[in-house]
């Protein structure tokens, strides 16, 4: 576990209190292999395994109690942070003094008892006063902290009144189950947090995106020109599109086949001169097509002159009508000293004339 939390949060996939909790499986690790008793009866040295266990134990405390704080509201970080210097000093002291032989192993034990009791008061505690606050949340963490606190104690107590064979069986297996838990928990976390930022996504999205075409809105347009408005980038080319006939089709043949005439020139729109520019549908009818590329003028006329031969037709049994629309476009280059909103009025003003002329055309 520690080995993968290292890469991840130096890539910042995930956040420091999983280092931490994968510095305290490791150690707790550590601790689970070498304080039980079947490496002592293969390998036949006892003292070696058992002062690795109790080195892991007093090392598993610290970052323990720091994921504790760091990934849930509930502990203190201040209390945490506490229990951390007094724990890691009394363990210092624990060491120096088995060392110059001036306590022995269990006058030092008893030390370290104690500053897990406090440790794991300190847990429970904190953990009941979350499940008094909000009896739904972190329901797994919060029995998994329970079920270690309480086991815990349980072997403390069994020690120091000597009725117990195996002094670590409880805490041991609490350790186990606080990690099935707390890994139940954590993936329920990442499971709520992925569904909010799809909705978030969604909501976005539709927040942005025109329903129907899936193109870029009216909100997302305007936001642009506002960009545009603040950008020193003196290349921009603004093209307009008025669809031709849409009402003619609603009326005759329905709004299903006016949708579709809608998402006909949305499709071609977006394959032809979608990789230029942005397209934006911004009304009914009214599409827009805005590049900021230099020298895109000639690029933009030949891909545009294709779009509208590929439009196609709209049919309902023996009815067809032929998609058009009427286009035009004004840009600024290194030579122009329009603002955007003269390039839109132009723009905007050639599309009409287009219109007319297409209208008198056809008249």
């Amino acid at each position: 576990m520690l080995l993968l939390f290292i890469p991840l949060t130096r890539q910042k996939i995930v956040g420091i209190e999983f280092l931490n909790l994968g510095v305290t499986a490791f150690v707790s690790g550590l601790y689970l292999t070498t304080d039980g008793r079947y490496l002592q009866l293969v390998f036949g040295d006892a003292h070696i395994y058992h002062v690795i266990a109790e080195t892991a134990m007093r090392l598993a405390i610290p970052p323990f109690l720091i994921f504790l704080s760091q990934m849930y509201d509930i502990y203190s970080k201040r209390i945490s942070a506490i229990l951390c210097v007094i724990g890691e000093i009394a363990f210092a002291g624990c060491f120096i003094g088995e060392i110059t032989e001036i306590m022995d192993y269990h006058e030092t034990l008893f030390l370290v008892h104690v500053v897990f009791a406090i440790s794991m008061l300190f847990i429970l505690v904190s953990t009941i006063k979350g499940i008094v606050k909000a009896p739904k949340e972190n329901i797994y963490h919060n029995i998994g902290c329970i079920v270690l606190s309480f086991m815990a104690m349980t072997d403390i107590i069994i020690l120091w009144r000597g009725t117990g064979r195996e002094t670590s069986y409880f805490i041991r297996l609490g350790i186990l189950i606080f990690f099935f838990m707390e890994i139940v928990q954590i993936i329920k976390k990442f499971l709520a947090s992925y569904q909010r930022n799809i909705k978030n996504e969604l909501l976005s999205r539709l927040a942005y995106h025109d329903g129907l075409t899936d193109l870029l809105n009216r909100t997302s347009y305007m936001e642009k020109v506002k960009e545009l408005e603040d950008d020193e980038n003196p290349y921009m080319l603004i093209a307009i599109y008025d669809v031709n006939n849409l009402k003619k089709v609603n009326d005759t043949m329905g709004h299903q086949k006016g949708d579709e005439m809608i998402k006909r020139v949305a499709d071609v729109m977006s394959a032809y001169l979608g990789k230029y520019g942005q397209c934006y549908r911004v009304g009914g009818d009214e599409f827009v097509f805005i590049s900021t590329k230099p020298d895109i003028e000639t690029v933009f006329m030949n891909a545009s002159k294709k779009m509208m031969d590929n439009l196609g037709c709209i049919t309902n049994g023996n009815n067809i009508v032929p998609i058009t629309a009427a286009m035009g476009y004004a840009m600024q280059n290194d030579n122009s000293t329009k603002d955007i909103n003269e390039i839109i009025h132009e723009a905007d003003s050639r599309m009409y004339e287009k219109k007319r002329s297409m209208k008198h055309r056809k008249a």
